[in-house]
């Protein structure tokens, strides 16, 4: 409901300069043989920052669809943090759930992000492949939520002296 808002404080002229948006680019989902779970559908793209200061914890949730649109598993994660090719062929559910948990990015990537800058993401999904489960015609991908960057850029911070 709140990016409603802002879309049509926007529409009638009354948008806040400071306001801003992250974009999805670049995405796309596909997937993968896994020697443990069979087969993984990963979606990987890039989070573009459309603000006018920096961002941190940059959020994105990602959902595969049924043939009729409902939603067959959903997953949210970190901006900042991706696998290699080989690792998602051999990680267990729980390391590749691991390696894409954290809020601050491999190398913190997800952490003041520059405006005009980007930071990859990756979902992997992995519970589709039971049996039972409606077969995957789509996928979608959204920013649920990210926190302006702080005023210090520089991170990490410097230790005690």
């Amino acid at each position: 409901m709140g990016s409603s808002f802002s879309a049509l404080k926007q529409h009638l002229g009354l948008s806040d300069e400071t306001e801003g948006f992250i974009a999805l680019e670049k995405v796309k989902g596909y997937y993968l043989e896994n020697k443990r779970l069979t087969r993984v559908f990963v979606v990987e793209g890039q989070a573009v920052n459309h603000w006018k200061e920096s961002r941190s914890f940059i959020k994105v949730k990602g959902a595969l669809l049924d043939a009729k649109g409902g939603k067959v598993e959903e997953k949210t994660g970190y901006c900042g943090n991706v696998l290699l090719e080989e690792d998602l062929k051999v990680f267990s559910r729980e390391e590749m759930a691991k390696s894409l948990s954290s809020q601050f990015g491999e190398t913190f990537s997800n952490v003041n992000v520059p405006p005009g800058k980007s930071v990859p993401f990756m979902i992997v999904f992995s519970e589709f492949s039971s049996s039972g489960i409606p077969k995957i015609s789509d996928f979608v991908v959204e920013v649920v939520s990210s926190q302006k960057g702080s005023k210090d850029q520089s991170w990490p911070p410097s230790p005690p002296k």
